[in-house]
Order: structure tokens, then sequence, then C-alpha cells
């Protein structure tokens, strides 16, 4: 059930589950695929002149992808290239997840692993 703030219930029967006691509450990680969608923690969009925007990496350097935030979790964002402001992001493109307060578009970036 999706209430009128969005908030999510969910009820579920696990057969076979000792311990468990009617009314008890747990805690249900859903984890889905989403097809053809960009999925990156929250941490990696940052919002610049009101628009949320992200950077990838592309030979050495930052490159800032203006981005429309399709939905969200507590943790991330499915996000879109903005049509609009011409974003250059596209399928393949390496995110930057760190650090991405101190970027402007075309900073020296390093990978480290």
């Amino acid at each position: 059930l999706v209430s009128d703030n969005g908030m999510v219930n969910i009820q579920a029967q696990i057969p076979g589950a000792p311990g468990l006691v009617d009314g008890m509450n747990v805690l249900i990680h859903v984890n889905f695929t989403i097809p053809e969608a960009m999925v990156v923690p929250r941490s990696a969009v940052i919002t610049s002149n009101g628009h949320p925007m992200l950077f990838t990496y592309s030979a050495g350097k930052s490159v800032w992808n203006y981005v429309d935030i399709v939905t969200a979790n507590d943790e991330q964002y499915m996000v879109e290239p903005d049509t609009k402001r011409n974003s250059p992001l596209k399928e393949g493109d390496m995110v930057i997840l760190g650090g991405v307060e101190n970027l402007i578009d075309g900073s020296p970036v390093r990978i480290i692993k």
C-alpha cells in the first residue's frame, strides 16, 4: 500500500519462519531491476543553479552532466540525462561517486583502485 505521502506499507506472509510471531515488525529489503535505468548513490548527485547534476570521468578529467531525477529512495537516485540542457550522459559512462562537491567541469581526476 502506498499512502498519500508516498510511504509504502508492505504485508508479507513468510511460511515456515520459526520464531516470528504475528504482529512483529521486520525489516524487508525489496530489490528489483529496472531495465535501461541509471541508478546512482545520492552522494554522486549535487545541485548547481537549482538543477541536479553528476560528474562522469573521461580521459582523466571530470565532465558535468545535468540530470533529471526520475525517482529516489533513502540511498539512491534513478536519473536520466537532462535533454533540455544537452547532457552528454550516456550508457557506459563512468560516474564519479566521491568528492564531487569540489569538482568543476574539466577538473583533473585520477582513478583510485
